[in-house]
């Protein structure tokens, strides 16, 4: 078989020649998967006839240099008033039950140059043997030409992605099912001595059951909590929808709960859509290779969940759902999450249950793990109190404060994230953009009194937050420790050392569609980066690049290591190309 020749990688978004948004008719989209009687069958479709599709598979483990490639076929069809090709191949001989492995669909272009188009993973299930005909939840129910027909598309669960429940030792699973199930369970069993001890299986009820309908097809969305896990254990899981009696499951996985009092290694993500490059299958090779414990999403999912009477968010759901049911897969909402069939975030709080997600629908959460605690707010609040009914904003700040105002003891570290960040250098009009300030930093101006109230920036200080993670603007941007455009460096030498004002880190870049943004250029004399509003070199910006990717925090010797890394179209770097840590030698308290 033929190795993949990986080409040099196109990090820079605004360097980037390819045309990954759906304006490209030649594009593979709806890179569906499927697995049958030993057989993985993948298709998608394209607008153009395709000239030499050819599939790319690896194990996530071995890593890129182990792809082998399996020549695929195109069928025209005539769709909407639209020509389209469906392409599928059929690859075998793959080994490692459980083993999740990366796929990429290409052709040439027009001009006969190679390129890699669009990417997605899946896991051979764990009851994957020769002759058996299987189900699997990392397999979207697609079109596949002349394939066995083995998934009910309308009752199989679906779209599987875990979450944390916000107490000690307890996971929530969300999966989705077309038709409403009549009743719906989780099943879990542990893995003793390297054992699976079905015999000890737990059946678990749901907590609920949510409709979300489009004008073209209605979804249902089942969540339910598994509590009292072990610590450090690891527990394989099976999901059920009843229908007229009938149980459909999904395929066997697996997910492993932290050891008590250990900061977890998070992944953080932002403005995260269909056409990612290889970040999508990224995060799966981090969750196979046990090098993250959860990822964080920190709003703009999909680009738009509700686009094409919810399909878009139907396939994005798929494609990371190799990673999202084994680690829980925590989200913020950002500007991009906003609507849905009846607005007012009702698809992202459809789709997600994140901690406390019945008194807040999802939009605002905290979970403390070991010594750290975790902050997610909903930025998008703050641009919306012109009614004055709508008092979202004021709900979210008085339950911060009073988390904050509450700290465990035990707590070392604090995390906040949203979406829209509260200082950048975009070098377009954005939100964050403005030293005269904008409501991400001081809250929403009273018109009666003319003064700002429910101000985040001024509580994140007060209460010694220690890291600010958002997204919003399409770039990777660190700054020093900052409060209010001034210096909060624990020492010149040493400015992650008992900082005296929270770290601001953008992670926006993991894969939107739109593109990246470009930053405010450097002074010709000083060197330093210009802001035009005030006419000075502000020197508040640590590191900048448009680089495509995602960062990881993780400990490191009682410090906490912040790490970006680069993840193009082509190929994702191992070594990080900034990385920071911050160190305390005081107590929160003090």
């Amino acid at each position: 078989m033929l190795r993949l020749v990986i080409s040099l990688l196109l990090f820079q978004c605004a360097a980037a020649t390819y045309n990954i948004g759906p304006i490209d008719v030649s594009v593979p989209v709806a890179l569906n998967i499927r697995v049958a009687e030993g057989v993985v069958h993948v298709n998608w479709t394209t607008g153009v006839p395709p000239q030499n599709p050819v599939v790319y598979v690896w194990k996530a483990s071995d890593g890129v240099k182990s792809a082998v490639s399996v020549p695929a076929d195109g069928r025209f069809f005539f769709a909407v008033g639209n020509p389209q090709y469906h392409v599928s191949a059929k690859i075998t001989g793959l080994t490692g039950v459980g083993a999740g492995y990366i796929v990429v669909a290409s052709d040439y272009d027009k001009n006969q140059d190679f390129r890699l188009r669009s990417a997605s993973s899946f896991r051979l299930p764990f009851n994957f043997v020769e002759g058996e005909t299987v189900g699997n939840q990392w397999c979207y129910p697609g079109y596949s030409p002349g394939g066995p027909v083995f998934y009910d598309s309308l009752r199989t669960p679906e779209q599987i992605h875990l979450s944390t429940s916000g107490s000690d030792n307890g996971l929530l699973i969300t999966w989705k099912h077309t038709l409403k199930p009549d009743t719906a369970f989780i099943t879990t069993f542990p893995l003793l001595n390297g054992t699976w001890m079905y015999k000890n299986a737990v059946n678990h009820t749901v907590q609920r059951m949510q409709n979300l309908t489009y004008p073209a097809q209605s979804r249902w969305y089942v969540t339910g909590e598994v509590a009292n896990l072990t610590p450090g254990a690891t527990y394989g899981y099976v999901v059920t929808g009843v229908f007229s009696g009938q149980a459909f499951k999904s395929s066997p996985t697996v997910f492993k709960v932290l050891e008590e009092g250990v900061v977890p290694r998070i992944c953080f993500i932002g403005d995260f859509g269909l056409y990612q490059g290889l970040v999508a299958p990224e995060l799966t090779r981090l969750v196979n290779n046990d090098e993250i414990d959860l990822i964080i999403h920190v709003g703009d999912i999909a680009y738009n969940l509700p686009d094409e009477n919810g399909s878009v968010g139907d396939r994005w759901l798929v494609g990371v759902s190799p990673s999202a049911s084994q680690v829980p897969y925590l989200v913020s909402p950002g500007n991009h999450d906003t609507g849905g069939p009846t607005l007012n975030f009702s698809d992202f709080s459809t789709r997600f249950a994140m901690p406390q997600y019945s008194s807040f629908s999802s939009l605002f959460w905290r979970q403390k793990i070991g010594p750290l605690l975790l902050l997610s707010f909903n930025s998008e609040g703050l641009f919306s109190y012109n009614n004055e009914t709508d008092r979202h904003y004021e709900t979210q700040y008085n339950w911060l404060a009073n988390q904050l105002e509450n700290v465990d003891s035990s707590v070392k570290w604090i995390i906040a994230f949203a979406h829209r960040p509260m200082y950048c250098g975009f070098s377009g009009y954005k939100d964050c953009c403005s030293i005269t300030g904008r409501s991400t930093r001081f809250g929403v101006l009273n018109e009666k009194t003319n003064q700002w109230q429910f101000g985040l920036e001024q509580l994140f200080a007060k209460h010694k937050v220690d890291l600010i993670v958002t997204g919003h603007v399409h770039s990777y941007e660190r700054f020093w420790p900052t409060f209010s455009w001034g210096d909060g460096n624990g020492s010149a030498s040493s400015p992650y050392t008992n900082p005296t004002a929270p770290v601001h880190i953008i992670c926006g870049a993991s894969g939107t569609a739109e593109g990246c943004d470009p930053f405010y250029g450097l002074d010709s004399i000083t060197h330093q980066h210009v802001w035009p509003y005030t006419g000075n070199a502000l020197n508040i910006s640590a590191f900048r690049t448009e680089a495509r990717g995602y960062g990881i925090v993780s400990p490191n010797n009682g410090k906490l290591r912040y790490q970006q890394f680069a993840c193009g179209w082509d190929n994702c770097l191992a070594t990080p190309y900034d990385e920071i840590e911050l160190q305390k030698t005081t107590n929160r308290s003090l």
